[in-house]
């Protein structure tokens, strides 16, 4: 076992580090903190340039919660590596961006919220600011109870924007799976979502 500090954080493996963290290493879970910052980042600047201008959190308070909630409690015991560790990161936040967006459409006192066909979503995602995030956070979870494989796969790549094949060696399944069942979770989304 490396100890914290004997190597700088940002070139040590973040498998070890979990596992340091999952110790109780308080000088682990710094360093994780900053071996996994930029990455981290780059995956909340890119679910917050998806939102309205003023409507979600800033990409650092993003990075902060999502960080807080993936090192407290169960979830840290469940990730495996690092690879792991960046698709549980992307789906925790989405959960703090659709919690965000509950609260503060709670706040609003509702109104009518237009659904968005999730092809024409995918399509223009980075140029799109129409996307609602409850909805396609509640047709996600949905579609986790019919069929959780599918959910993990449109997280992984919507969300985490991992490319095929990561999503593939991250799922133990291949390739040509990854892209048949995005297809068909793509396809019952659409459905759902209009």
């Amino acid at each position: 076992m490396c100890e914290v500090g004997a190597v700088e954080p940002a070139r040590q493996d973040v498998s070890e580090l979990l596992n340091l963290v999952r110790e109780g290493n308080d000088q682990a879970k710094s360093a994780l903190f900053e071996a996994v910052y930029a990455e981290l980042r780059r995956i909340a600047h890119r679910r917050v340039a998806r939102e309205p201008s003023g409507a979600t959190l800033q990409t650092t308070a993003l990075v902060h919660e999502a960080y807080i909630r993936l090192t407290q409690g169960a979830a840290i015991e469940s990730i495996q590596n690092h690879l792991h560790f960046f698709a549980t990161a992307a789906r925790v936040m989405r959960n703090v961006l659709a919690d965000h967006a509950r609260k503060r459409d709670t706040e609003k006192r509702g109104g009518q919220r237009a659904k968005i066909a999730l092809d024409d979503v995918l399509a223009t995602i980075e140029a799109d600011h129409r996307v609602r995030f409850v909805e396609l956070d509640a047709a996600l979870s949905e579609l986790s109870r019919l069929d959780a494989r599918q959910a993990d796969i449109v997280e992984l790549r919507f969300f985490a924007g991992l490319a095929l094949a990561d999503v593939a060696r991250q799922l133990a399944v291949s390739v040509s799976t990854v892209e048949k069942e995005f297809r068909s979770a793509r396809a019952w989304l659409n459905l759902r979502l209009k």
